[in-house]
């Protein structure tokens, strides 16, 4: 095995133009002739490389059955735990069924080990690498090639197609997908702002019904259900794991104030959408509105609505927004909100757009403030984060972006033009 570009995905339909092209790219950059290899565990799967001992202390021992202790754990400085967590969760029966999980747990913990033995073993022949999904299982080779200096390429929102070099310095899949504060002066947008008008990428939902004044009214939070299952850990652990568990926390801490609360389901998952994972979504969070059915104090939007035209219908000098990390952040922001987020979210902590938690003691101080105690969101910051997010040269909102390209012709001068779009980041 000789200068191998490795690829964590299929080499087929969109992404056999895309690992190329990154291939293609490195390859002109360094003036080194390498070819795809693709990672794959039938490939890759070796005793010599599976440490038995190592995975027999672990799944013997309790904490290998508690998430919060297992989330700690690292093979070979790399975050094994979070991400087996995070494969294992993407597995809609993984959350109603125990049996599931740990079926899950302890697959992706002996293909995370025999993955990072394999590339230790090998790390001399990676010279490059396209990895896909970094948040799930893949994410410990982002740890691993980072801490190796070997330069890698992906995609995530907002950039296109790009590379990244480390210096020596371990990456986790949140330094990858995190938009970093401005260290300079930029040209802020007002456009989307002015607008009032969000389109979000990943809400493929397009169908909202109404709701009324009624339900909104004396309503003290409005909490924003994300998805169970898909997704989880991308930012980073602070102190939750699931969402289900960060909601019902949330509610608790809330119903002992005695608060008036809306709980809204996540825009893409509910009864009305067919989608293969809306099944299991609204399995758990009607597990969770029927826990909470007999307090009057507590409503739930069940259906598709649209957060502007809610925002739009509640009193903003008394409702405080609650997310985890989404896009309501952005739009509360914009629409004069206050809004309670964890730290751990798509962008910098140096955005001051939230009153912001890192653990779960955090957290319950913030939910006990009043609505005096807390801060509004910066608008000059949201200005300058969606100047990086709606401006970006190549990003997902531009025509350069490589899969608006790739969908309608994939010619040779195409791919060319991709390829000049890369740029480190």
């Amino acid at each position: 095995m000789k200068n191998d570009f490795f690829i964590t995905t299929r080499n087929d339909g969109i992404y056999k133009f895309v690992t190329d092209i990154c291939r293609k790219h490195f390859q002109k950059k360094n003036e080194k002739k390498i070819q795809l290899k693709k990672i794959e565990l039938k490939y890759i799967f070796s005793l010599r490389e599976f440490k038995i001992l190592f995975f027999l202390k672990n799944i013997f021992n309790y904490s290998f059955y508690d998430d919060v202790q297992f989330i700690k754990k690292k093979h070979f400085g790399c975050e094994i735990g979070r991400h087996v967590l995070a494969a294992t969760y993407n597995h809609l029966n993984s959350h109603t069924n125990k049996l599931s999980k740990n079926f899950f747990k302890i697959y992706y913990f002996i293909y995370g080990i025999i993955l990072l033995e394999f590339l230790k073993k090998n790390n001399k022949h990676i010279k490059s690498a396209f990895i896909d999904h970094g948040v799930y299982i893949n994410g410990i080779i982002i740890n691993y090639l980072s801490s190796k200096n070997i330069i890698f390429y992906t995609n995530s929102y907002p950039y296109g197609l790009y590379f990244t070099k480390s210096n020596y310095k371990k990456l986790s899949y949140q330094d990858l997908i995190r938009i970093d504060y401005p260290k300079k002066k930029i040209n802020t947008t007002t456009r989307v702002i002015k607008k009032n008008s969000f389109k979000w990428p990943w809400v493929f939902n397009k169908k909202f019904f109404n709701i009324s004044r009624y339900e909104l009214k004396n309503i003290d939070y409005i909490i924003y259900s994300h998805a169970f299952t898909d997704g989880l850990l991308a930012n980073g652990y602070d102190g939750f794991i699931r969402m289900d568990e960060w909601l019902n926390f949330t509610i608790d801490k809330l119903l002992i104030r005695n608060k008036k609360i809306l709980v809204k389901i996540h825009p893409n998952f509910h009864s009305y959408n067919k989608n293969f994972r809306s099944k299991y979504e609204t399995i758990i969070f009607s597990k969770i509105k029927n826990k909470y059915s007999n307090n009057k104090n507590l409503k739930f939007i069940d259906y598709p609505s649209s957060n502007l035209q809610l925002l739009k219908k509640i009193d903003k000098k008394k409702t405080i927004l609650i997310t985890h990390h989404g896009t309501p952040i952005l739009e509360g922001v914009a629409n004069g909100f206050k809004i309670i987020s964890s730290v751990k979210t798509h962008w910098d902590k140096k955005f001051k757009l939230s009153n912001t938690w890192s653990n779960k003691n955090e957290y319950k101080k913030i939910l006990n403030k009043n609505f005096d105690d807390l801060k509004y969101g910066s608008l000059s910051d949201l200005k300058k984060l969606f100047s990086i997010i709606f401006e970006n040269k190549f990003g997902v909102y531009s025509d350069k972006h490589f899969s608006k390209l790739l969908k309608y012709k994939n010619t040779e001068d195409t791919l060319r033009k991709i390829e000049s779009y890369i740029v480190e980041n």
